[in-house]
């Protein structure tokens, strides 16, 4: 049976991958939980794809990992410099922080 790294993550980390994986095949945009063409915002990602959890439990999990509110993580993923790179590195960064064997 092959090794699923998912598996490496509690459901708060299971959740944010998802999240960052349903950006990635949808897309990012600015100023909408999605978009006509299906892509997605920061949030949009969470509401769209969480998991077992409640989708504030993922955003949580993100004020927690950056130290900032909510409404500044909005706020960054509307910035113009923000990309939708830059949101799934955050997402798949705060999702490390719910993996259950941390190799030092």
């Amino acid at each position: 049976m092959l090794h699923d790294p998912k598996n490496d993550y509690d459901d708060l980390g299971k959740g944010l991958l998802k999240a960052a994986d349903y950006m990635a095949e949808h897309g990012h945009c600015k100023g909408f939980l999605q978009d006509k063409k299906g892509a997605v915002c920061l949030m949009g990602a969470v509401i769209y794809s969480y998991g077992s959890l409640d989708y504030m439990s993922y955003l949580n999990a993100l004020t927690e990992h950056t130290g900032k509110y909510i409404n500044t993580l909005v706020l960054w993923n509307n910035a113009p410099e923000t990309t939708g790179e830059d949101v799934i590195k955050l997402f798949r960064e705060a999702a490390e922080d719910h993996k259950l064997v941390k190799v030092k």
